[in-house]
C-alpha cells in the first residue's frame, strides 16, 4: 500500500535539489536558493549564486554546501546568515550532481562528476574531497583509477567509522565500489558496481541504490560485521529504474531511496519512477509513492524536517522534456514518532 501525500508544490521548470534543516526547507531553481519556514506556504529568496545547482547539503551546524552542475563546477559554502565562500573548484569539465555530496557532523565529502571520456583518462572526473571543518576547506583524499569511461558516482562518509565510500562508473570494466579506510584512505574494492546513492548512517549496515544493475536495479546491503555485500531487494518489474536520491532518518533508522526515469527507456517497456522505504535490517522495502501513468519523472531529492514530515521533490513531464514541472511533496504520515 502506498502512503498518501499532501501539500504538492509546483515550481517553474527544473527544480531541486532540496534540503532541510530544523524547520527550514531549502529549494533551488537554476541559480537561486530559496528558503521556507512554514512548509513552503511562504517562500523567500535566500541567495543567488548565478549557476545551475547540482547538489545541496546542510551540515549539522546549518551550513549549506551547494555544488554547481555545469562547466567548471564550484562548491559554495553558505552560512545561515547568507555569507558565501567558494572553498572548492573542480577542474574543467567536472562538477557536482545530486549524489556527489554527503556528510555528517562537521564532515563533508564531495565527489567529481562529469568528464569521463577524456583523451587522457587522468583528466576524467576522478577526485574525492573531504572537509572536516564544516565545509570551510576541502582536501583531496582519493582519485578513482584513471580508466576510460570513468567518473565518480555516489560518495558517503560512514557516521560510525569515518570510512569513506566511493562508487564510480560507467564502463563495464572500469566501474567499482570502494571503501576508503579511515584515516589512511587505503581503498578496498568491495564490488564491481556503480551505485548513485549511498546511505552510511547505520551502525551495522551500509545501503546502496543501484545504477545499471547487478544485473537488476534495487538495493545492495553491506554488513560491516561480516564484510559481505549482497543485493537484498530487487525493484518490481514495473518500477525497475536506477536510484537517484536517498535519505536516512537517524531517529527511526528509516532509509529511503528514490528512482528516476532515463531517456534510455525509449522504445522499451515503460517503467514508473518510485520512492521506497525500509527499516533494519533493510531486507524488505515498502513503496511510498510512484509516478502515475506514462510520466517522465525523477525523484530528485528527499529530506526531512523536525516537523515530522518527509519532503521529496519530483520532476515530471514528457519524454521530450519541454514541459517539465518540479513538484515538492510532503508525506502525510509522520515518519518520526
Amino acid at each position: 500500500m502506498t502512503r498518501q501525500t499532501t501539500g504538492v508544490i509546483r515550481l517553474p521548470s527544473h527544480g531541486g535539489p532540496w534540503a532541510a534543516y530544523g524547520d527550514a526547507i531549502y529549494g533551488s531553481f537554476r541559480g537561486n536558493v530559496a528558503v521556507s519556514l512554514d512548509g513552503w506556504a511562504n517562500v523567500k529568496r535566500f541567495t543567488d549564486i548565478g549557476a545551475t545547482i547540482g547538489c545541496m547539503y546542510v551540515t549539522d551546524a546549518g551550513t549549506l554546501i551547494v555544488g554547481t552542475s555545469e562547466g567548471e563546477g564550484r562548491v559554495y559554502r553558505i552560512t545561515k546568515d547568507g555569507a558565501i565562500t567558494i572553498p572548492l573548484v573542480h577542474k574543467q569539465g567536472c562538477y557536482s550532481r545530486e549524489w556527489s555530496i554527503n556528510g555528517y557532523g562537521n564532515k563533508v565529502v564531495v565527489g567529481a562528476y562529469g568528464q569521463k571520456n577524456a583523451v587522457n583518462p587522468e583528466d576524467n572526473a576522478r577526485e574525492v574531497y573531504l572537509s572536516v571543518d564544516d565545509g570551510q576547506t576541502f582536501h583531496l583524499i582519493y582519485q578513482v583509477p584513471a580508466l576510460s569511461s570513468t567518473h565518480v558516482h555516489a560518495v558517503a562518509i560512514d557516521a560510525y567509522t569515518d570510512d569513506v565510500w566511493v562508487a564510480n562508473g560507467d564502463g563495464s570494466t572500469s566501474r567499482g565500489l570502494r571503501k576508503l579506510a579511515y584515516p589512511t584512505w587505503e581503498p578496498e574494492l568491495v564490488g564491481k558496481y556503480q551505485p548513485t546513492a549511498i546511505i552510511a548512517r547505520h551502525q551495522r549496515y551500509v545501503l546502496f541504490g543501484t545504477d545499471n544493475g547487478p544485473p537488476q536495479e534495487g538495493v545492495l546491503r553491506y554488513d560491516k560485521e561480516t564484510g559481505t555485500l549482497e543485493q537484498v531487494f530487487i525493484f518490481p518489474d514495473q518500477y525497475e529504474l536506477p536510484v537517484y536520491s536517498a535519505h536516512y532518518d537517524m531517529g527511526t533508522k528509516t532509509a529511503y531511496f528514490g528512482t528516476a526515469q532515463t531517456l534510455a527507456i525509449v522504445g522499451s517497456e515503460w517503467k514508473a519512477a518510485s520512492l521506497w522505504m525500509s527499516k533494519p535490517p533493510y531486507d524488505t522495502w515498502e513503496l511510498v509513492e510512484a509516478a502515475s501513468g506514462n510520466t517522465y519523472a525523477v525523484y530528485r531529492s528527499i529530506a526531512g524536517t523536525v516537523k515530522s514530515k518527509l519532503i521529496f521533490a519530483r520532476d515530471e513531464g514528457s519524454l521530450g522534456l519541454p514541459d517539465v514541472i518540479a513538484r515538492g511533496l510532503f508525506l502525510s504520515v509522520p515518519y518520526r514518532s
